[in-house]
């Protein structure tokens, strides 16, 4: 608590800025990366199967960070918060700050370093989308049909407004559709924007 009263001042700020600017997309994907829910064993998955997960699924091998549920939301709002920044830019009007930082791109894909001209908005939050969607937060019923299904209209939308969106959007589709629960895939809207956001990454790249 000290700490965030201490960088509502302006002067802490203005002299934090550059550091924040640089530091929050690291920061944004470390604590999303191979993340958890809270005693997610308790919610019927054996200390076996969490042992499992953590070698065969999990980028880094480990469990890193524990997610309780208002945690989770933060951190999924927030994302949503960083695409909506890059899609509505407003002239003259200052946006999240982004300075030089290492980004990882999800997958086994090596952590590239860009500078603040060559890194994306899209580029780092389309990740912890990822690293978000895994089995085990839907087990835990953080994930639901709601946000997945706003989700994908974020996505539909901004496929629709830039082509470099494509490859990435579609591969937290296909994480989701792979790890949800059969109840949504059951479900008209969520399968109809599903396959909507399909044939809307065919279309471009067949216009390409």
């Amino acid at each position: 608590n000290p700490f965030l009263d201490g960088i509502q001042l302006p002067l802490v700020s203005s002299k934090l800025q550059s550091c924040f600017e640089e530091a929050w997309p690291v920061i944004l994907q470390a604590v999303a990366l191979d993340a958890m829910p809270v005693k997610l064993d308790e919610k019927g998955l054996s200390k076996i199967t969490v042992e499992n997960m953590s070698k065969s699924s999990l980028i880094s091998g480990y469990s890193m960070v524990e997610l309780e549920c208002e945690d989770y939301r933060f951190l999924w709002g927030f994302a949503l918060i960083v695409v909506f920044q890059g899609q509505h830019l407003v002239p003259n009007k200052q946006r999240i700050g982004l300075g030089s930082a290492k980004a990882k791109f999800g997958g086994d894909s090596p952590t590239e370093e860009m500078n603040p001209l060559g890194l994306k908005l899209y580029e780092i939050v389309l990740p912890v989308f990822q690293f978000l969607s895994t089995e085990s937060f839907f087990t835990a019923g953080f994930l639901t049909m709601n946000i997945c299904q706003e989700l994908l209209q974020v996505f539909l939308y901004s496929i629709c407004m830039d082509n470099s969106w494509n490859s990435l959007a579609i591969s937290v589709l296909s994480q989701i559709v792979q790890n949800c629960p059969e109840d949504f895939l059951k479900s008209e809207n969520f399968s109809y924007l599903g396959m909507e956001l399909c044939l809307a990454y065919l279309f471009k790249n067949f216009q390409r």
